[in-house]
């Protein structure tokens, strides 16, 4: 499949200048105090513990311990393990219920990740530069996967996606050239595209050049399209998509038109945008999340939507949640 126009746009992103915004407020993090329990550093916030940093000591399989100081261990904080060079099997108890950003990132002969049923938020480059992962165990539903999660797991063939899962963060596996097999739940809410980023979640995949022109779909979720660019195209999804991801059909700037079938429960930010003429759209009867920008600078007439719809109603062509506010 010829992806090439695809992501020439996208490297052009990364030299546009990005405005600079505000920092947010830092939050102040609880009280909590230090230890140390046999190779590893921790916080202990009175209620439970908080892994900071594991002094390495060559060990081939890590059992992250589920419990210090007789409290429960549920974080495992950014980058507490890291590139440790001999490690080829993690197992994560339960009770951890987030693991932050870079927790094991490139450790070059980890070869299996077991993740437990507790696990709640899996960070932003997590897992990511594992250049000999095969195999990611879930044991439960992750209600967010962060950006870049699994980004550059080379070795990485298939991976399962378990059902509860509801966030796929930007580029979650960018770069898994043998990535052949993705399999999505239908909890799936929201794909996330980073506009200012090489974000395609599945750019550079075997998985993505295997795909046949038209629609692209990851599980139930359109996520993009590949066809020539230079022509008009009726954009038709099909029966059965659960939601249109962020940055779909941001490139197709020739769209005259895209019929949304009434099975499309999620329409993510600027899912099409590129200031096509779509005239009027017919938003679908169970959708659940429509943003202020999922059709972001297109010219649309007007929106119409049934009347017994649950979410949204629309009046002299503007869509409206139900309580009008």
């Amino acid at each position: 499949m010829n992806i090439r126009k695809l992501s020439a746009v996208l490297l052009s992103l990364l030299l546009c200048p990005v405005a600079l915004l505000p920092a947010a407020a830092a939050e102040e993090e609880p009280a909590y105090t230090e230890g140390e329990f046999y190779s590893w550093d921790y916080k202990n916030y009175g209620d439970h513990i908080s892994l900071t940093k594991l002094h390495y000591t060559g060990q081939v399989v890590l059992d992250i311990p589920d419990e210090i100081d007789g409290l429960p261990v549920t974080v495992i904080e950014q980058n507490a393990v890291g590139a440790c060079i001999y490690i080829e099997e993690i197992h994560v108890p339960e009770n951890i219920e987030r693991i932050e950003l870079g927790a094991f990132r490139g450790a070059p002969a980890l070869k299996t990740v077991t993740l437990p049923a507790s696990l709640e938020y899996l960070g932003n480059d997590a897992i990511s530069g594992c250049e000999s992962l095969t195999t990611v165990e879930f044991a439960g539903g992750v209600q967010r996967i962060g950006d870049y999660a699994f980004r550059d797991d080379t070795a990485l063939t298939s991976i399962t996606i378990p059902e509860g899962t509801e966030e796929i963060g930007t580029a979650c596996f960018f770069g898994c050239s043998n990535l052949e097999e993705i399999v999505m739940p239908d909890s799936i809410k929201k794909i996330e595209f980073n506009p200012n980023s090489m974000s395609f979640v599945v750019g550079r995949t075997a998985w993505l050049d295997n795909q046949p022109d038209g629609v692209i779909y990851l599980g139930k979720f359109a996520i993009g399209y590949e066809g020539n660019y230079d022509e008009p195209v009726d954009i038709v999804i099909e029966d059965g998509t659960l939601g249109i991801a962020e940055e779909a059909f941001r490139y197709c700037n020739k769209i005259t038109s895209i019929t949304i079938p009434d099975s499309v429960r999620y329409i993510n930010s600027r899912a099409v945008t590129s200031g096509v003429p779509l005239g009027e759209v017919h938003l679908p009867h169970d959708l659940e999340t429509l943003e202020v920008d999922s059709f972001d600078r297109c010219q649309i007439t007007g929106f119409t939507i049934d009347e017994d719809s649950s979410h949204y109603t629309v009046q002299d062509g503007v869509v409206y949640n139900k309580e009008l506010t």
